[in-house]
């Protein structure tokens, strides 16, 4: 027997609030990796790798971890992936060098790789047609929560408590997150499949899924537009101002600017910095959403 609908935002509150706290890590090291490479133990030249490294894991996880919540409940990959991205922080708290940090750089791109792709795939099975651009807009709401709130949290911490300290309290901050989800997230796979109707063989069997996976020169051209464009804005945003915003304000203002008369450091203005595209970021996603629908 089909289980009963849960209501969509007793689905989305535990999702995505561990989705916003998984973040914390990630966004610290964007804010404060390439201004602190000798507490982490690294050369300036390998901030890009590793600050990218989680990224271009997932172009090979991505797949894989989409055909996994086909055939998976989504609990049974999602709450052990916001556990892994909670030790693949702590790895980065509590040890130094480069390999212990590309490592756990790796940990992060796997762990993230399940939390995306079941987090969407979990707002798929809670929406239908008419509210389906909601509610993936106020799960994007959590997302850019936790990008600006880690950005900013983990400056400031970095800068009070020192760079190794700041991730072990994101990891600490991350497991509340995971057992949020563990606890009240409920399962959604057999609503979908409900709506569905029999479950389809598998994409295996046939050849169209899997020429569609060949390349993008595969997909409709509204779609390859999309992905170019999305590629476009994260290489620009994310792939150079978010990495190197930080640096650029050390070699202008030095480790201590001043703001507003008081003396702050470096990282908590770069995280306050990043962490002001938020309320566009509020208004934007949600609004986005109902005009898609």
């Amino acid at each position: 027997m089909p289980r009963v609908r849960p209501a969509p935002h007793r689905v989305l509150w535990p999702l995505g609030l561990g989705t916003a706290l998984s973040l914390i890590g990630d966004a610290t090291l964007y804010t404060v990796l390439p201004t602190h490479t000798a507490e982490a133990g690294i050369p300036l030249t390998r901030v890009g790798l590793l600050l990218g490294v989680n990224r271009a894991i997932r172009v090979l996880l991505n797949g894989p971890m989409g055909a996994g919540y086909d055939r998976l409940p989504r609990r049974c990959l999602l709450v052990p992936a916001f556990f892994v991205g909670a030790l693949s922080t702590l790895l980065g708290g509590v040890t130094r060098g480069f390999w212990p940090l590309l490592a756990a750089r790796l940990l992060w791109g796997l762990a993230w790789s399940a939390i995306w792709v079941g987090g969407n795939t979990v707002i798929l099975d809670i929406s239908g047609d008419a509210d389906r651009g909601r509610w993936s807009g106020f799960y994007q709401v959590w997302f850019f929560t936790g990008v600006a709130a880690g950005a900013f949290l983990g400056g400031a911490l970095t800068d009070q408590i020192g760079y190794h300290a700041a991730l072990r309290g994101g990891a600490a901050l991350t497991t509340l997150g995971a057992l949020a989800v563990l606890l009240f997230l409920p399962e959604t796979r057999p609503l979908s499949m409900a709506s569905d109707g029999p479950e389809r063989p598998p994409s295996g069997s046939g050849g169209g899924r899997r020429r569609s996976l060949l390349g993008i020169g595969r997909f409709s051209p509204p779609l390859q537009a999309a992905i170019f464009l999305q590629g476009g804005n994260r290489f620009a945003f994310a792939g150079v101002v978010v990495a190197t915003l930080g640096l650029l304000l050390q070699q202008r203002l030095g480790d201590q600017p001043t703001l507003l008369g008081q003396r702050v450091g470096v990282a908590t203005v770069t995280g306050g910095l990043l962490a002001l595209r938020l309320p566009f970021n509020l208004v934007s996603a949600p609004l986005t959403g109902l005009l898609s629908d």
